[in-house]
């Protein structure tokens, strides 16, 4: 394999084509690790590979609160709130799955199974097309 010129034998040409700027490397820089560096990486992967298929933090969350919201029993009380939640601005909505959050983080079943209702009831396009994966995940469809 013919190597690259060094920066010295284009000097030693005086080629016109060739110009040399006053702020460029007097020699070219020798990039020694990359290659070992690239062979260990691949030899790693091959050793040991991903374990399973790759989710996106969305999705892999949309999951999680389909899981759970198949075990929750509902109420009337559980879905008149979730209509008033849904129903509500952004803002109340935010409030209120936030304080959901700190209770649930204290190890409340309630107020856990209250947040994964309400996490299945999106509020973007984005989050509508995680919970439906999570659906067709749990269902046994897989990825679409």
């Amino acid at each position: 394999m013919k190597r690259a010129p060094s920066i010295r034998d284009l000097e030693r040409r005086n080629d016109p084509k060739v110009t040399f700027l006053p702020t460029a490397a007097r020699r070219q820089v020798q990039q020694q690790w990359n290659a070992a560096g690239r062979a260990e990486r691949a030899r790693l992967r091959r050793e040991d590979p991903w374990p399973g298929e790759y989710l996106h933090h969305g999705q892999r969350a949309a999951i999680e609160a389909a899981r759970l919201s198949r075990s929750v029993q509902r109420t009337p009380g559980l879905v008149l709130a979730l209509a008033l939640v849904m129903a509500s601005d952004g803002e109340v909505r935010a409030r209120v799955e936030s304080l959901l959050e700190a209770t649930a983080a204290t190890g409340c079943a309630a107020s856990r199974d209250a947040l994964a209702m309400l996490r299945i009831h999106p509020r973007t396009i984005g989050e509508q097309n995680d919970i439906w994966f999570a659906w067709r995940y749990l269902n046994g469809e897989g990825r679409p």
